[in-house]
Protein backbone atom coordinates (compact mmCIF):
# COMPACT_ATOMS: atom_id res chain seq x y z
CA UNK A 1 0.00 0.00 0.00
CA UNK A 2 1.40 3.33 -0.78
CA UNK A 3 0.32 6.35 1.27
CA UNK A 4 -1.35 8.42 1.17
CA UNK A 5 -3.44 7.90 -2.34
CA UNK A 6 -3.35 4.35 -2.13
CA UNK A 7 -7.37 4.16 -3.24
CA UNK A 8 -7.34 6.31 -5.90
CA UNK A 9 -10.01 8.68 -3.66
CA UNK A 10 -7.99 12.42 -3.93
CA UNK A 11 -8.93 14.78 -0.54
CA UNK A 12 -10.50 16.76 -2.84
CA UNK A 13 -13.10 14.56 -3.92
CA UNK A 14 -14.28 14.60 0.11
CA UNK A 15 -17.18 16.98 0.56
CA UNK A 16 -15.15 20.47 1.48
CA UNK A 17 -14.92 21.49 5.43
CA UNK A 18 -17.86 22.19 7.81
CA UNK A 19 -18.11 23.24 11.16
CA UNK A 20 -18.90 19.40 11.95
CA UNK A 21 -16.35 18.98 14.37
CA UNK A 22 -14.83 15.77 13.28
CA UNK A 23 -14.14 17.40 9.52
CA UNK A 24 -11.04 19.00 11.37
CA UNK A 25 -9.40 15.60 11.32
CA UNK A 26 -10.47 14.90 8.24
CA UNK A 27 -7.56 16.31 5.80
CA UNK A 28 -4.93 15.73 8.40
CA UNK A 29 -2.18 13.46 7.21
CA UNK A 30 -3.15 11.10 10.16
CA UNK A 31 -7.01 12.20 9.22
CA UNK A 32 -5.93 10.44 5.45
CA UNK A 33 -3.84 7.96 6.67
CA UNK A 34 -7.67 6.71 8.41
CA UNK A 35 -9.54 7.09 5.53
CA UNK A 36 -7.38 5.14 3.02
CA UNK A 37 -7.42 2.45 4.81
CA UNK A 38 -11.15 2.15 6.04
CA UNK A 39 -12.45 3.30 2.09
CA UNK A 40 -9.71 0.67 0.91
CA UNK A 41 -11.33 -1.92 2.74
CA UNK A 42 -15.01 -0.93 2.41
CA UNK A 43 -14.49 -0.68 -1.32
CA UNK A 44 -12.78 -3.96 -1.69
CA UNK A 45 -15.20 -6.09 0.59
CA UNK A 46 -18.27 -4.22 -1.65
CA UNK A 47 -17.04 -5.18 -4.82
CA UNK A 48 -18.46 -8.51 -5.72
CA UNK A 49 -20.67 -9.68 -7.91
CA UNK A 50 -23.95 -8.84 -5.41
CA UNK A 51 -22.77 -5.42 -4.15
CA UNK A 52 -25.62 -4.28 -1.80
CA UNK A 53 -28.27 -2.11 -3.33
CA UNK A 54 -28.98 0.15 -0.12
CA UNK A 55 -26.28 0.91 2.82
CA UNK A 56 -26.91 2.86 6.08
CA UNK A 57 -23.71 4.61 7.12
CA UNK A 58 -23.83 5.22 10.60
CA UNK A 59 -22.31 7.96 12.50
CA UNK A 60 -21.76 9.67 8.93
CA UNK A 61 -21.05 13.06 10.06
CA UNK A 62 -20.62 15.47 7.25
CA UNK A 63 -20.41 12.59 4.36
CA UNK A 64 -17.10 11.82 4.74
CA UNK A 65 -17.47 7.59 3.68
CA UNK A 66 -21.47 8.49 1.93
CA UNK A 67 -20.25 10.13 -0.45
CA UNK A 68 -17.21 7.86 -1.88
CA UNK A 69 -19.31 4.96 -1.98
CA UNK A 70 -22.48 6.90 -3.24
CA UNK A 71 -19.97 7.75 -6.29
CA UNK A 72 -19.34 3.90 -6.49
CA UNK A 73 -22.58 3.83 -7.45
CA UNK A 74 -24.37 2.13 -4.26
CA UNK A 75 -27.67 3.84 -2.51
CA UNK A 76 -26.88 5.59 0.62
CA UNK A 77 -28.37 7.12 3.64
CA UNK A 78 -26.65 8.75 6.67
CA UNK A 79 -27.87 8.39 10.19
CA UNK A 80 -26.14 10.69 13.16
CA UNK A 81 -27.44 12.07 16.44
CA UNK A 82 -25.45 14.88 16.19
CA UNK A 83 -27.70 18.49 15.02
CA UNK A 84 -24.20 19.85 13.54
CA UNK A 85 -23.27 16.70 11.94
CA UNK A 86 -26.81 16.52 10.24
CA UNK A 87 -26.49 20.02 9.11
CA UNK A 88 -22.86 19.56 7.45
CA UNK A 89 -24.46 16.56 5.80
CA UNK A 90 -27.35 18.23 4.36
CA UNK A 91 -24.71 20.84 2.82
CA UNK A 92 -22.58 18.66 1.56
CA UNK A 93 -25.09 15.72 0.18
CA UNK A 94 -28.69 17.67 -0.26
CA UNK A 95 -29.93 14.85 -2.33
CA UNK A 96 -28.67 12.11 -0.38
CA UNK A 97 -31.18 10.67 2.34
CA UNK A 98 -30.62 11.46 6.42
CA UNK A 99 -32.16 10.70 9.37
CA UNK A 100 -31.52 12.02 13.05
CA UNK A 101 -31.28 9.19 15.14
CA UNK A 102 -29.37 7.04 17.70
CA UNK A 103 -27.56 3.66 16.74
CA UNK A 104 -28.59 2.04 20.04
CA UNK A 105 -32.20 1.94 18.72
CA UNK A 106 -32.07 2.40 14.62
CA UNK A 107 -35.00 4.02 13.50
CA UNK A 108 -35.55 1.48 10.82
CA UNK A 109 -37.78 -1.83 10.31
CA UNK A 110 -36.29 -4.72 10.72
CA UNK A 111 -34.84 -5.87 7.00
CA UNK A 112 -33.92 -2.48 5.58
CA UNK A 113 -30.50 -2.64 4.22
CA UNK A 114 -28.24 -4.53 2.71
CA UNK A 115 -25.62 -3.38 4.87
CA UNK A 116 -24.42 -1.29 7.48
CA UNK A 117 -21.22 1.12 7.80
CA UNK A 118 -20.39 2.60 11.27
CA UNK A 119 -16.96 3.58 11.71
CA UNK A 120 -16.36 5.01 14.83
CA UNK A 121 -19.74 4.02 16.16
CA UNK A 122 -17.91 1.34 18.57
CA UNK A 123 -16.47 4.34 20.35
CA UNK A 124 -19.80 5.95 21.57
CA UNK A 125 -21.73 2.53 22.01
CA UNK A 126 -21.54 -0.76 23.34
CA UNK A 127 -20.65 -3.20 20.54
CA UNK A 128 -22.81 -5.69 21.96
CA UNK A 129 -26.02 -3.23 21.07
CA UNK A 130 -24.26 -2.37 17.69
CA UNK A 131 -24.07 -5.60 16.57
CA UNK A 132 -28.11 -5.96 17.76
CA UNK A 133 -29.70 -3.32 16.10
CA UNK A 134 -27.26 -3.84 12.97
CA UNK A 135 -28.33 -7.41 12.58
CA UNK A 136 -32.02 -6.18 13.11
CA UNK A 137 -32.08 -3.95 10.36
CA UNK A 138 -30.01 -5.78 7.56
CA UNK A 139 -31.73 -8.22 5.39
CA UNK A 140 -30.45 -11.80 5.38
CA UNK A 141 -27.08 -12.49 4.13
CA UNK A 142 -26.58 -8.39 4.89
CA UNK A 143 -23.27 -7.17 6.19
CA UNK A 144 -21.64 -4.99 8.54
CA UNK A 145 -18.76 -3.18 8.30
CA UNK A 146 -17.35 -1.37 11.57
CA UNK A 147 -14.10 -0.23 13.21
CA UNK A 148 -12.81 -0.48 16.82
CA UNK A 149 -10.11 0.71 19.05
CA UNK A 150 -8.53 -2.74 20.42
CA UNK A 151 -7.82 -2.27 24.71
CA UNK A 152 -5.32 -4.94 24.30
CA UNK A 153 -3.55 -2.68 21.81
CA UNK A 154 0.03 -1.19 22.68
CA UNK A 155 -1.67 2.56 23.05
CA UNK A 156 -3.89 1.40 25.36
CA UNK A 157 -0.92 0.03 27.54
CA UNK A 158 1.26 2.95 26.93
CA UNK A 159 -1.69 5.36 27.97
CA UNK A 160 -2.46 3.29 31.26
CA UNK A 161 1.20 3.67 32.02
CA UNK A 162 1.06 7.39 31.71
CA UNK A 163 -1.82 8.19 33.71
CA UNK A 164 -2.24 5.15 35.68
CA UNK A 165 -5.57 6.99 37.15
CA UNK A 166 -7.24 7.36 34.17
CA UNK A 167 -10.43 6.05 34.00
CA UNK A 168 -10.99 3.76 30.57
CA UNK A 169 -13.57 4.28 28.23
CA UNK A 170 -16.21 1.86 28.64
CA UNK A 171 -17.44 0.92 25.37
CA UNK A 172 -13.19 -0.23 24.24
CA UNK A 173 -12.83 -3.99 24.65
CA UNK A 174 -10.42 -6.27 23.36
CA UNK A 175 -10.28 -7.54 19.70
CA UNK A 176 -10.63 -10.71 20.98
CA UNK A 177 -14.08 -10.10 22.68
CA UNK A 178 -14.90 -8.52 19.22
CA UNK A 179 -14.43 -11.63 17.28
CA UNK A 180 -16.14 -13.38 20.03
CA UNK A 181 -19.13 -10.99 19.72
CA UNK A 182 -19.61 -11.61 15.72
CA UNK A 183 -20.35 -15.09 16.02
CA UNK A 184 -22.66 -15.02 18.70
CA UNK A 185 -24.70 -12.42 17.86
CA UNK A 186 -25.11 -14.21 14.62
CA UNK A 187 -22.86 -12.92 12.29
CA UNK A 188 -20.40 -14.69 10.18
CA UNK A 189 -16.76 -12.88 9.54
CA UNK A 190 -15.53 -12.29 6.22
CA UNK A 191 -12.35 -10.33 6.19
CA UNK A 192 -10.54 -8.43 8.86
CA UNK A 193 -7.61 -5.14 8.87
CA UNK A 194 -5.50 -4.49 11.76
CA UNK A 195 -3.65 -1.10 11.58
CA UNK A 196 -3.01 2.49 13.28
CA UNK A 197 0.42 1.47 14.73
CA UNK A 198 1.49 4.54 14.16
CA UNK A 199 1.81 6.90 17.30
CA UNK A 200 0.60 9.89 15.94
CA UNK A 201 -3.36 11.28 16.72
CA UNK A 202 -5.49 12.42 14.46
CA UNK A 203 -4.66 15.96 14.65
CA UNK A 204 -0.86 14.79 13.02
CA UNK A 205 0.13 16.64 10.57
CA UNK A 206 3.71 15.29 11.10
CA UNK A 207 6.19 14.35 7.91
CA UNK A 208 6.92 11.45 9.95
CA UNK A 209 3.75 9.94 8.98
CA UNK A 210 4.75 8.50 5.78
CA UNK A 211 7.70 6.87 6.78
CA UNK A 212 5.70 5.45 9.91
CA UNK A 213 3.38 4.19 7.41
CA UNK A 214 5.93 2.51 4.66
CA UNK A 215 7.29 0.74 7.84
CA UNK A 216 3.98 -0.74 9.48
CA UNK A 217 3.44 -1.96 6.23
CA UNK A 218 6.95 -3.47 5.60
CA UNK A 219 6.86 -4.98 8.98
CA UNK A 220 3.61 -6.65 8.58
CA UNK A 221 2.33 -5.40 11.56
CA UNK A 222 -1.53 -6.16 10.50
CA UNK A 223 -1.19 -9.71 11.39
CA UNK A 224 -1.06 -8.82 14.97
CA UNK A 225 -4.66 -8.88 15.57
CA UNK A 226 -4.37 -9.45 19.41
CA UNK A 227 -2.60 -6.18 19.87
CA UNK A 228 -3.22 -3.89 16.74
CA UNK A 229 -4.44 -0.35 17.88
CA UNK A 230 -7.27 -0.20 15.61
CA UNK A 231 -9.38 -3.22 13.94
CA UNK A 232 -11.63 -2.88 10.59
CA UNK A 233 -14.07 -5.39 10.57
CA UNK A 234 -16.84 -6.94 8.18
CA UNK A 235 -19.11 -9.51 8.74
CA UNK A 236 -22.24 -11.26 7.29
CA UNK A 237 -25.73 -12.00 9.08
CA UNK A 238 -25.77 -15.51 9.57
CA UNK A 239 -29.09 -17.05 7.30
CA UNK A 240 -28.54 -20.37 9.21
CA UNK A 241 -30.76 -19.76 11.63
CA UNK A 242 -33.25 -18.34 8.81
CA UNK A 243 -33.08 -21.42 6.80
CA UNK A 244 -33.67 -23.60 10.43
CA UNK A 245 -36.82 -21.31 11.19
CA UNK A 246 -38.43 -22.29 7.61
CA UNK A 247 -37.19 -25.42 7.85
CA UNK A 248 -39.16 -25.87 11.36
CA UNK A 249 -42.03 -24.24 9.51
CA UNK A 250 -41.97 -26.75 6.73
CA UNK A 251 -41.89 -29.91 9.09
CA UNK A 252 -44.58 -28.24 10.96
CA UNK A 253 -47.16 -27.65 7.69
CA UNK A 254 -46.32 -31.70 6.73
CA UNK A 255 -44.29 -30.33 3.59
Amino acid sequence: MTFPQDTGVEPGALPAPSVFFWDQFRDTSMGRYHFQHEYAFISDFLATPTSPRRILDVGCGSGRMTLPLSRLGFRMMGLDIEPVAVTAFQQQLPGTPLVRGDVADLPFAADSFDCVVALQAAEYVDHKRLLTECYRVLRPGGAVIFDAQNLHSYKWGLKRVWDPNSSLVSTIVSCRKLLQSLPEHRFTIHAIRRYNWIPFSRKSNSPLIRIAASLEQMLHLDRFHSISPKVLLAARKDIAQLTLTLCSALNFLGL
